[in-house]
């Protein structure tokens, strides 16, 4: 039976074919490609459209290698995902510790209850003469990563020669899978594994030397940076610092990037690299969209270096900005700061921000000092030029601290009940999904209707729809006066 290329593209069109995370259904497309000569020449573009190197630099290596010499899969290619665990000496089905599993790691994380004795944890695959190999690393039972399994004291070294090949390979196929992609559009960086070990800066200092030259160069649009830590944000544009042989502070404009997403900068180390974050932002003089995507559950820990640097170069086209998963510390202004060097943003998108607030709750449900209320008005007055928002999840939390430790967990105030169910630690996510705002305070609810009215009224003078921006109904768990109390967000 004949299908007409249009349907099967509209098939397709509902599948995830993205590469840069593990639920996806590329596997699909896979056994798709490979049905027949019509479904290969129509589902090709698709699959390869969104491109993923292996992990494991010997496997990899290859890859890139294979679609560099390919004439046609090449150009096919307009999203690239570079995770670090490209770089590392892995097998092809590869399990996590938790301390190394990350949102966009590919695999499972392993459970300890299984592993019995050290023997079971160390890698599976085996080399020609039947001794385990460590090149082909499936099972990360140590954190941090391990070169050697058996041997903690074998660290990367570019002096051993088994390394500095890797090192070299890994760095021309590199260069010439991405000299071969002309139709490349989008990067995504991704630093996983490893990020403590010796091998990490090296595969910056990769990246800094031949791929961001190239990001330059080809007029890259979009830019995507996954990483445990705001050090290692920056840890690409350092590498490309240190090849061009300038001061950090003396890098290019990237004048074609137009998207600069951030994806998980947890940690205590982003201090340090405010100064870092500074330039880059500076050099990002044509960004029309910023995102700043947290991790959850929430932790108490500063971001204020990470979106608190949009200074005049960068904000003079920004019009799109995406925050999600933030905890603002009390009496720190950098969210507020923030808005204010951006006055061209149009659409603003809030999700899952805890305004800090003390454990002892003000009397007579008056409002804290620090309030949605009063930021649904510097919203209203920085950002003259918005008329398209999505909140959801805007609340207040407490940093939960123990005697002598940083604060990790933040402590959210919530309602004890919604609607008859009472709220967990686990299933107040769920219950309160769709709300825009969860606040005891009636105030901070009128300052939503404000900021509401406001851009509706934009957007009828622009002639845009106003069915999203109707009437607020303040819900019964906030008009009732119900009790609320701290959970911690597990």
């Amino acid at each position: 039976m004949y299908i007409p290329p249009e349907i099967i593209l509209n098939i397709l069109d509902y599948l995830d074919c993205t590469s840069d995370y593990p639920t996806n259904d590329r596997a699909t497309l896979i056994s798709l490609r490979s049905a027949s000569k019509d479904f290969s020449a129509i589902v090709t573009p698709v699959l390869f459209r969104d491109f993923s190197l292996h992990y494991g630099v010997s496997r990899s290596v290859p890859q890139m290698r294979a679609v560099a010499s390919s004439s046609t899969l090449r150009l096919h290619i307009r999203s690239l995902f570079v995770p670090s665990e490209s770089f590392f000496p892995l097998g092809k089905d590869v399990q996590f510790n938790i301390k190394d599993n990350y949102p966009w790691s590919r695999g499972p994380v392993l459970d300890w209850l299984t592993t019995n004795n050290y023997s079971q944890a160390t890698p599976v695959r085996k080399g020609i003469k039947g001794r385990r190999n460590h090149a082909e690393q499936t099972l990360m039972l140590h954190h941090p990563f391990r070169e050697y399994p058996t041997r903690p004291w074998q660290q990367f070294s570019l002096s051993q020669k088994e390394f500095r090949e890797q090192h070299q390979e890994y760095s021309k196929a590199l260069s010439e899978f991405l000299d071969s992609c002309g139709n490349l559009e989008e990067v995504h960086i991704a630093m996983g594994l490893g990020v403590d070990t010796a091998r990490m800066p090296v595969f910056g200092r990769i990246l800094g030397k031949y791929m961001i030259p190239r990001i330059i160069s080809k007029g890259i649009r979009r830019l995507k940076v996954s990483a445990p830590s705001s050090g290692s944000v920056t840890l690409p544009f350092r590498g490309y610092a240190e090849s061009s042989n300038n001061l950090f502070g003396k890098l290019v404009e990237f004048s074609s990037l137009e998207s600069f997403v951030i994806h998980s900068c947890y940690g205590n180390i982003a201090w340090p690299a405010s100064a870092d974050f500074a330039v880059l932002f500076s050099t990002l003089t044509n960004l029309t969209s910023f995102n700043l995507l947290m991790s959850s559950p929430l932790k108490c820990e500063s971001t204020r270096e990470i979106f608190g640097n949009p200074k005049s170069a960068t904000s003079q086209h920004l019009t799109k900005v995406t925050l999600g998963s933030i905890f603002l510390r009390q009496y720190d202004n950098q969210f507020e700061a923030f808005l204010s060097e951006v006055p061209t943003v149009t659409e603003l998108i809030l999700h899952y921000i805890v305004l800090q607030t003390a454990f002892r709750l003000p009397e007579n449900n008056s409002l804290p000092q620090e309030n949605w209320r009063y930021l649904f008005r510097h919203i209203i007055t920085a950002l003259p030029k918005l008329t398209t928002y999505k909140f959801g999840l805007l609340m207040y939390g407490a940093e939960h601290t123990w005697w002598g430790q940083f604060p990790k967990d933040a402590q959210l105030l919530l309602p004890t009940g919604v609607d008859s169910t009472e709220l967990n630690s686990r299933t107040w996510s769920n219950i309160l999904r769709g709300f825009e705002l969860v606040s005891p305070y009636e105030e901070d609810w009128k300052g939503l209707e404000s900021l509401r009215t406001v851009v509706r009224d934009r957007r009828l003078v622009r002639g845009l729809e106003t069915n999203r921006y109707g009437d607020i109904n303040v819900p019964a768990w906030v008009r009732d006066g119900g009790e609320w109390t701290f959970i911690t967000d597990k």
